[in-house]
């Protein structure tokens, strides 16, 4: 891994450390260092929320989405 890139993997873990332990943030359990670095997260069973919005939007309601919304902001303060 370039430095580049490993300042980016150290950034991304600092930030889950802050929020990892918000209910509307998935799981951080820690990371490996084996050939490759492994980040190990909590299983999102229903996927990422991409591709739930991609297959559900239509269906949700405007008060579901704003609560979504209100619900992913609340996670990233």
């Amino acid at each position: 891994m370039n430095e580049k890139t490993t300042q980016r993997f150290v950034k991304e873990l600092k930030n889950l450390q802050k929020a990892c332990m918000h209910p509307n943030i998935i799981g951080f359990y820690g990371i490996g260092d084996f050939i490759i670095w492994i980040l190990q997260l909590q299983l999102a069973n229903n996927g990422d929320l991409r591709e739930y919005l991609k297959i559900n939007s239509s269906k949700l309601e405007w008060t579901d989405k704003l609560r979504m919304a209100r619900e992913i902001l609340d996670g990233l303060k």
